[in-house]
Order: C-alpha cells, then structure tokens, then sequence
C-alpha cells in the first residue's frame, strides 16, 4: 500500500537574524490618487525694446517691407499736377551706333528737352549739345524741333522710299555725312576733284561734311540724273571701304520723278536725313543725336 503524502507546508522564511518564521501577509497596494492639476503658463511680456547698440555692435532690427519703386527720371517739362509718366507711355530707348541699349528716357505730355543739360545718361555724350533738341508730345502725335544744336538731329528714313533732297540737306550713314547741293561747282580752285556735269546733265553735287579716312579726292560728287550708288563694296559707285557702319551698297541719290531724292537700299544701319524747322514724328521712328540713336515709342 502506498503512503499517506503529508500535508504541504508553507516555506519556511528567514529572520532578519537568520531564523525561520512565518511568511507576513501582504496587502493590496495603496491607492494613487490623480495627479495635480497643473494651471495655465504665466503669460510672457513682450521682449524689452532694444536701444542703440554701442559701436561695432548690432543695431536695433529694422522691419523688411516691400521694395521702393524709383520713379524714372523726368527730362521733359511736365504740366502741374501731372503724374509720373508710366513705362508703357511715350519714351526714348537710347542705343549705341553697335545696337546696345544704354536706357530709356521717359517722355512727358508736352515739351522734353533732350540735352546735356537734362543730366543723366545724356550729360556723358561729348557729341550732343547743352540743348540739342525738344520733343513735343501731344494727343495727335510727336513732334521734334532742333535747339541750337551744334551737330543737328537726324531721323531714318524710310527703306526703298525715295526722300526728296533740297539745297543745303545733310544726310549720313555710317559716320559719313554728306551735304547736297543743287549747283555743281566742282572743286574748289586748287583743289583735285571730278569736274561737274554739263548743266542739262547735272542735278547738282554731293560735298564731304564729315568723313574719317575718307578719299577727299573724291568730292565733290557730280550727280546725273541717274545717280550714284554710295557704299562699303566695290558694287557701289562711290566706295567708303574704311567705314564698317556702312553696307556694300547702302543708299542712292538719284533724280526720283524729276526731283533729287536719296533712298535707303535696305541698309543694315540706315540713312538719317537733318531735319529742318518743326519735324512730324511717328511711333517707332529712330533719331540720331550726338553718338547715339534714339528710337521713339510712343505706346506699350
């Protein structure tokens, strides 16, 4: 027969001084209550306003706002109370004799002085007088008048299109500048140069203003009445091979409809004509003044 088990017994616990007792009964544990409430953040002040900083330091912080918009210089003379003229009103793009665009001058209703005297990009041009020229601008159009200038004020003509040439007229292309004249006299005395026409042959002679490295010899030019052709190439009948402004065969000057005219062949530079007295403008006209050329716009 097998043995009674004996009763189980609970382990024995040590003392703290090493002997065994009974184990203690362990209670449940204490209840934790909620946590705290916590209150509100104190409230922040603002930051102390910061004064002048001693040299070398930094400065009080200065608010970025939006850029200033200058307003464009104003070379005319603009009627009272007028506002600022806008960039799609009438204005002058100033280019060099090579294309590149040095500035606009804004335009303003009724009379702008182009001029050394109106300051800017104009005071640096040696060529263009104190006051060279007025540009009149009016709600039927344009209009420009030269002022005492020392060089005169040039428009482009138009290509293809003969411009009828009276005695005494000036025009250039290229840095040449040539002066018609309707009786031809030929040289001076002393002076080499081609003989003039008969009279029933001739409709005048063109003479040399203005020519760097130009052939002297050969003006004045007699003029027939079917013309000559002035140029760079060998194709023109009067040739300017030192001057690389000027095409191979840039204008002519001919009898057009029995009156002496000059006309543009399609230049790459174009032909300027001086103007006399009071000159009609239109939109996108080009004008040469001192060592610049000014193209006219007179809307966006």
């Amino acid at each position: 027969m097998y043995a009674k088990p004996a009763p189980m017994t609970a382990p024995p616990v040590m003392s703290p001084q090493g002997s065994m007792g009974p184990m203690p009964r362990v209670g449940p544990p204490p209840m934790v209550g909620p946590p705290p409430m916590m209150g509100p953040p104190p409230m922040m002040g603002p930051p102390p306003m910061m004064g002048p900083q001693p040299m070398g330091g930094l400065g009080p912080l200065r608010p970025v706002g939006r850029p200033q918009t200058v307003p464009p210089v104003r070379v005319g003379i603009p009627p009272q109370g007028e506002a600022a003229p806008h960039i799609n009103a009438a204005r002058l793009v100033v280019v060099t004799l090579d294309g590149t665009e040095q500035g606009i001058v804004p335009l303003v209703p009724g009379d702008n002085l182009i001029g050394r005297e109106a300051g800017g990009l104009l005071a640096e041009d040696g060529l263009l007088s104190s006051q060279h020229a007025m540009i009149t601008i009016e709600p039927q159009g344009a209009t420009v008048r030269d002022v005492r200038s020392r060089n005169g004020v040039y428009v482009r003509v138009p290509r293809q299109q003969p411009i009828p040439l009276q005695d005494g007229d000036q025009f250039c292309f290229g840095r040449i500048i040539l002066r018609y004249e309707a009786r031809a006299t030929g040289p001076a005395p002393g002076e080499a140069g081609p003989a003039p026409l008969p009279p029933g042959e001739s409709i005048g002679q063109l003479a040399l203003v203005v020519g760097r490295d130009v052939d002297k010899s050969l003006f004045p030019i007699p003029l027939s009445r079917a013309g000559v052709t002035l140029g760079r190439s060998a194709r023109a009948d009067v040739r300017f091979a030192a001057d690389g402004w000027v095409s191979g065969v840039h204008c002519q000057v001919a009898d057009f409809n029995n009156a002496p005219a000059v006309m543009d062949l399609n230049s790459s530079n174009g032909t300027y004509l001086r103007i006399r007295g009071v000159h009609q403008l239109e939109d996108h006209d080009a004008l040469l003044m001192g060592q610049r050329i000014f193209h006219l716009h007179l809307s966006a």
